[in-house]
């Protein structure tokens, strides 16, 4: 199932069913390896269809089989699995895999899972939908300094067809703590920060970054200044375009944000929207600040927010969103 994002894919729960148990894994680097661009990762690909993402860390297939997203985080494997059962179940999902693992030595969680819940881009596109019975694969890898996650989601009914070589991949995964990887490295687009107060900020997702003035997210920053870099693998008509772009900053039920400005803009061949709304919030008022691009299969979002210095913070936005430039 393609366009799948980070944000729901430690959106789990814990259910009756489930296989638990514990096994010791010597996996060894294979010519079928290929190490994922942005991470330490290498993986066997499910099949033959399959090759490295040009729009996320991981595996797209060219046949639209199921994505394999890979994110490579700086939080302890415990501490990923803990926030992983509290803050991402939901009763209504069906555990139906939960295989504790030592992979070359590295601790590791396979979960399979049955969830019937829209997703965020599904949401996005439209909320009212009728969620559709999904199968999510993870596999939480690492040890006390980083933790590997790597998931795919396809729909209930393709279960037959994908479940034995997704299953395999997520199983082959060899990690290398000596590779050096840069996760922007697999986007396609650049952002030029030489030149900016923004800088990376946390654990780049896997359709998009964050970037802060302290290089912190959440920043500490005392006006709170931030900003993300998304995309997002879903066509927009032109005709919807500028109310989408519109809804970074607002949606149609937030009456407490003033939309103040909206420009059309233009990066190459992709158009879209510049919009810059005010919120009031119990800490003041907040400048919200959003730069959207479209092609015909894809939106591009930059989107800012800041407490305070309204005229700097806004510049810092622009300017950074003017390096904006697909690969």
């Amino acid at each position: 199932m393609k366009g799948t994002v980070f944000y729901f894919i430690i959106l789990f729960s814990i259910s009756s069913y489930c296989i638990a148990q514990e096994k010791t894994l010597g996996i060894e680097l294979t010519k079928e390896h290929i190490q994922v661009t942005g991470t330490k990762v290498s993986i066997i690909k499910p099949d033959d269809t399959y090759d490295l993402s040009a729009k996320f860390l991981g595996l797209s297939s060219k046949s639209n089989h199921p994505d394999v997203i890979i994110m490579d985080f700086k939080i302890p494997f415990d501490n990923m699995q803990e926030k992983f059962y509290e803050n991402s179940i939901d009763e209504d999902d069906k555990l139906i895999i939960e295989e504790d693992l030592v992979m070359n030595g590295y601790q590791a969680k396979l979960l399979k899972m049955i969830r019937k819940k829209l997703t965020t881009l599904e949401a996005f596109d439209n909320p009212d939908a009728e969620p559709k019975k999904k199968v999510v694969w993870t596999l939480l890898y690492g040890d006390e300094k980083f933790c590997v996650m790597a998931s795919s989601v396809y729909l209930f009914e393709e279960d037959g067809k994908h479940s034995k070589n997704i299953e395999k991949s997520l199983r082959s995964i060899v990690y290398n703590s000596e590779q050096k990887s840069n996760p922007l490295d697999s986007f396609p687009f650049e952002m030029n920060v030489e030149n900016s107060p923004l800088k990376l900020a946390g654990e780049p997702m896997a359709y998009g970054a964050g970037f802060s003035l302290d290089g912190k997210m959440p920043t500490k920053d005392e006006n709170k200044t931030s900003c993300m870099v998304m995309f997002m693998n879903l066509p927009f008509e032109k005709s919807e375009r500028e109310s989408i772009a519109i809804r970074s900053v607002k949606k149609p039920w937030e009456n407490h944000i003033e939309v103040e400005k909206v420009s059309p803009v233009k990066v190459g061949e992709l158009e879209g929207y510049e919009v810059i709304g005010y919120e009031s919030t119990d800490n003041g008022k907040q400048l919200k600040y959003a730069f959207s691009l479209f092609s015909s299969t894809s939106q591009y979002l930059i989107y800012g927010s800041t407490f305070g210095d309204f005229e700097r913070n806004l510049k810092i936005f622009k300017d950074f969103s003017s390096t904006f430039k697909l690969k």
